[in-house]
This record gives C-alpha cells, sequence and structure tokens, in this order.
C-alpha cells in the first residue's frame, strides 16, 4: 500500500478545498489510496470533514510523486496553500466527485493525455470559489528539456460534467482522429456550463479526419453542450468551430454566457446533422473566420434563435461569406423567431446571413440591423457577388451535370431587416452597427440565364412590429 504525500507552502495562509473522491489510473486500473500525510505544518493547520478511507490496491513500479491522490467521500480544507497538482496519468473521478480549485491548477506534464477523464455514468462538478488569486486552472505543462508544450485536451467527457467555474486553459491537440482542445464531449455525454467558468487559449490542430481539427475550445461529438453562463474565448482551430463545433447529431443549448474574440475559424461551427438552439442573453461576438460564418457555420445542420445576439463577428478572406451566419452544405435550416444580428461583416457576400444551395432561412422575427459587405470586384462575372449587407440569397444553377436548387428565404411574423450597408467603413461603438456606405439590405441572387433566380416570400401577415421592414432587393 501506499500513501499520497501533499506538500504545500506553511507561511502561505491561503485555504484550498477538496471535496468528493480524487482517483487516478495506471494502465488501465483504479487505485484508491488510504491515507496521506503532511508535510510542513502542524495538524491543527488542517482538518478532515466526513472522512473515510478505504483500502487501496497494490501499486508497483511508480512513486507517488506526479500521480493524483484519492480522498473517498471526504472534505478536506488546509488552511495554506499547496503546490499546483501535477500529473502523468489522466485524473479519472470517481462519481459524485466535486471539486473547489480554489484558485490553484492541476497540470498535465505528459503528451497526448486529457487532464481530467470522466467516464461513462460519472458525474464530475468543477467550481472555484477564490476571488483574490483568479480561476484556478486545468492545463497543460511545458517540457523542461525540449521547451516544448505538453499536448492533449483539458477534459474529456463520456460521463457529465458541470463546469461552475474554473478555467480550462493552455491545453493543444494534434494527430488525433477527433477535435476538442479545451474539452471533448462524446457520443451520450453532457457538458453543462454556467457561472464564472471559462474555456480560454486552447488549440486545436488537424488530424487525420475533418473533425479533428475542429472545436478549438469544445468539441461536441454527439453528446450535449449546455451553456447557461460562463464564456469561450481565444481558442483557435485548424478547420471550422475555434470556440465551439458539434458534430454527428450533437445538442448544443446556449441560454447564457459569451462566445467571443475565437479567432481563425469562427464561433461556432454545426456539421452532419446537429441541432443549436440560442436563448435568452447568449451573446456571440468579434469572432473571426477566414472561411464562411465568422459567428455561426451551419453545414447539413439546425439553427434556432429565439433570443440572444449575434455581433461584431467577420469573415475575413473574400473569398467567403457570412458575417453573423452562414448556412452552407445542403439541407441546413436556420429559423430565426428572435434576437439580433446585429454589426457583423463580410469582404462577398451576407453580412449578416448568407444562405444558399438548397438550404432555408425562415425569419419570424427578430432583428437583422447594421450589418455590412466590405469587398467589392472590377471583375463583372463576380461583381454581383459582393452584396446582400442584411442577407444574401443564392439562386439555383443548372446545367447537363448538376441541377441545384435555389436557397430559401420566407420572412413572417416580425422580423426586422434594415439598416444594412455595402460599403461602410465607420461602426458606431454604441449601437455596434455599420454606419455610412449604401443601402443593401436583402441581395437575391441570379448566377446566369440559366440558372434559377432567388426569391423571398412572404408568408402569412406580417405583424406591425415588421413596420421597419425594408429590401433592397436586386438581381
Amino acid at each position: 500500500d501506499e500513501n499520497v504525500t501533499i506538500d504545500f507552502d506553511p507561511n502561505n495562509s491561503n485555504t484550498a478545498t477538496l471535496v468528493g473522491h480524487l482517483t487516478y489510473k495506471v494502465n488501465g486500473h483504479e487505485y484508491e489510496v488510504k491515507g496521506y500525510s503532511v508535510q510542513g505544518a502542524d495538524k491543527s493547520n488542517y482538518s478532515v470533514v466526513s472522512g473515510s478511507y478505504y483500502e487501496c490496491s497494490t501499486y508497483k513500479g511508480k512513486g507517488v510523486n506526479n500521480i493524483n491522490f484519492y480522498v473517498p467521500s471526504a472534505l478536506i480544507r488546509m488552511d495554506m496553500a499547496y503546490e499546483p497538482v501535477k500529473l502523468i496519468v489522466t485524473w479519472a473521478p470517481a462519481g459524485g466527485t466535486v471539486l473547489c480549485l480554489n484558485g490553484h491548477s492541476i497540470t498535465m506534464n505528459e503528451d497526448n493525455t486529457a487532464v481530467i477523464t470522466i467516464e461513462s455514468g460519472v458525474t464530475f462538478t468543477l467550481y472555484d470559489d477564490c476571488s483574490d488569486t483568479g480561476n484556478g486552472k486545468i492545463t497543460h505543462g511545458t517540457n523542461g528539456t525540449t521547451g516544448s508544450k505538453y499536448t492533449g485536451r483539458g477534459v474529456s467527457v463520456d460521463g457529465t460534467f458541470n463546469m461552475y467555474g474554473g478555467e480550462i486553459t493552455g491545453n493543444e491537440t494534434h494527430e488525433i482522429t477527433v477535435g476538442g482542445g479545451g474539452v471533448y464531449v462524446a457520443k451520450n455525454g453532457v457538458l453543462n456550463m454556467s457561472g464564472s467558468a471559462v474555456i480560454s487559449g486552447n488549440t486545436v490542430y488537424k488530424g487525420t479526419a475533418f473533425s479533428a481539427g475542429s472545436g478549438g475550445g469544445v468539441n461536441v461529438n454527439g453528446g450535449t453542450f449546455n451553456m447557461n453562463g460562463g464564456t469561450i474565448s481565444n481558442n483557435t482551430a485548424d478547420i471550422y468551430g475555434s470556440g465551439v463545433y458539434v458534430d454527428a447529431k450533437g445538442v448544443f443549448n446556449m441560454s447564457g454566457g459569451t462566445i467571443t474574440e475565437n479567432l481563425r475559424n469562427g464561433g461556432v461551427a454545426l456539421s452532419d446533422a446537429s441541432t443549436f438552439n440560442m436563448y435568452d442573453t447568449a451573446v456571440i461576438s468579434n469572432n473571426e473566420h477566414g472561411a464562411d460564418g465568422g459567428g455561426v457555420y451551419v453545414r447539413s445542420s439546425i439553427f434556432n434563435m429565439y433570443g440572444g445576439t449575434i455581433i461584431g463577428n467577420r469573415v475575413t478572406s473574400s473569398a467567403n461569406d457570412g458575417g453573423g451566419v452562414a448556412l452552407m452544405g445542403t439541407g441546413s435550416i436556420f429559423t430565426m423567431y428572435g434576437g439580433s444580428i446585429v454589426g457583423n461583416e463580410t469582404l462577398r457576400s451576407g453580412g449578416g446571413v448568407y444562405v444558399d444551395n438548397q438550404n432555408v432561412f425562415y425569419m419570424q422575427g427578430g432583428t437583422i440591423t447594421g450589418n455590412n459587405v466590405n469587398g467589392d470586384s472590377d471583375d463583372s462575372t463576380y461583381k454581383k457577388y459582393y452584396n446582400g449587407g442584411g442577407v444574401f440569397v443564392g439562386g439555383g444553377y443548372k446545367d447537363s451535370s448538376s441541377t441545384y436548387i435555389s436557397a430559401t428565404f420566407k420572412v413572417s411574423g416580425s422580423a426586422r431587416i434594415t439598416g444594412n450597408t455595402k460599403g461602410a467603413t465607420t461602426k458606431d461603438d454604441k449601437t455596434g452597427c455599420y454606419t455610412g456606405g449604401t443601402s443593401n439590405n436583402v441581395f437575391l441572387l441570379k448566377y446566369n440565364d440559366n440558372a434559377q433566380q432567388a426569391t423571398i416570400t412572404i408568408a402569412d401577415t406580417l405583424t406591425d412590429g415588421a413596420s421597419n421592414l425594408t429590401f433592397n432587393i436586386q438581381h
């Protein structure tokens, strides 16, 4: 049997709290530690509440340094700081574990290894109530010999992960089949995020599959992500969804919190019959994408916007579209019941919303305003694509080899599309809207003489709330 030693600084009066079960695994086997010792402090300086200790398995071949510790059904309070926990094997917490980081960090010092793995059937809760030293972190360290950062995601979720505080940061994945630099949510896994939780500064590099290079902050691969609060920011991905990527019929429900300043490949991306529901105070802001969909990219999936705000997102490539929202692939459906799409920009088509290729945009409420197309072409063949400050709708094209059915755009209820522009170069700091330029609200494209003209359908009767609905229809 082995005891776990927790080292800490007796000269520091900070308090660290660990609640619940902590385990470690080696070669697939779970080990339990029955005791602990405290070095450098008198027993009066710490306490154990409701503790009960279990016999542990024989553990051979490794010392206890740099492996995790296990405290079954106990609340440990130490009235002084301890050194950050450093791991060389992933920590797989037992069911019911509740961990308060209290400003401290858990660092993985091994390649291709998640810091925490939440197994199927296990519920793990993470929070941080420390207000003096800032968020505790789930992160990867740096190899002292090579100077390179250790690789692996922050948290891998097959069970249920409740994240109410703390920060998942500084994690990166390489050469894997599925992405998720910060958090990976597998099929049947659930991530619940709220409070002061932060997922920031994580990276996923392209691996062996499309989804492998996606989801710098969070990758939902058939699981469920409920975001009621917190922040997802400054993450990057090689392909799609620097902030959040959802595929394999996954579900993302966002009723609060902010997804912001995720660079290179956008805020949120959906693929493969997945669903994104956006509500209430949720905000997707100031994300950038070098391809389509600065704020939200929808590929063969469903996006329902009941509320919230998509603001200040940008497509930075002159060959791509949809500053706020882009509907791509086939069978994508975007239904807007409420909320606002404001102050987004693209260099080509659809500053607010871009819809094309057998995809559907139903606008039953909400506002699209202050968005901008800030690009142009001297080539008459391509010049028409640089339009749709508010909404760009592509027409179908038919030739001897292929048939493309035009996109569908239906408007009803209290929908408002107004104040969108082309060529604006200034932005109102208070409203986030682009100003100046020329009015360019809705653009309906006909590719050429053999193509089907894109159309807009006014369904049912517009309500009084749609009195400011204005169209600048061009083809």
